[in-house]
């Protein structure tokens, strides 16, 4: 049986146009995870560089030297990781981020959550290749938001 966890890269927000604005949120290069709330025990103590200990696969398409990884203490630990309180102001109404792994959308997901209530969610597509997910938060202008889910890989 092959078990995936979910990988997530870059955090970004946006516009979608010819001259975009880019505001990073969160790159997870660093040696931690900044101010994001870390729960359980899936994310490590900080980004993985690249290659990780026991999964069955080659992380390809990722951005940077680092990325999130629910796996990087073993495939079977669990854990949440939460952002802080991101604003939705103009110009920056697109929120988007490299994501792969498991398609387990009851278990491995990032979930975007306004008022207390997932108002997105995107998860894995049983690949070790990243793709990009982009969504769209105009209909949440002047509202806070915050990124999060029980056990994920981000970049």
């Amino acid at each position: 049986m092959r078990l995936f966890s979910l990988l997530l890269a870059s955090l970004w927000i946006g516009t979608l146009s010819v001259q975009a604005e880019t505001y990073v949120i969160q790159s997870f290069e660093g040696d931690g995870f900044g101010d994001w709330q870390v729960g359980g025990k899936a994310f490590g103590l900080a980004p993985v560089h690249g290659k990780i200990d026991g999964l069955e696969g080659e992380l390809q398409g990722f951005a940077g030297k680092a990325l999130l990884c629910s796996a990087s203490s073993g495939n079977l630990t669990t854990g949440i990781i939460t952002s802080p309180e991101i604003p939705v102001v103009e110009p920056y109404l697109y929120l988007g981020f490299l994501i792969g792994g498991g398609n387990q959308p009851d278990k491995l997901a990032v979930q975007l959550l306004v008022d207390g209530k997932v108002v997105r969610s995107a998860t894995g597509n049983n690949s070790f290749v990243l793709r990009q997910e982009v969504w769209n938060l105009s209909e949440f202008k002047g509202k806070g938001l915050y990124c999060g889910r029980p056990v994920c890989f981000f970049n």
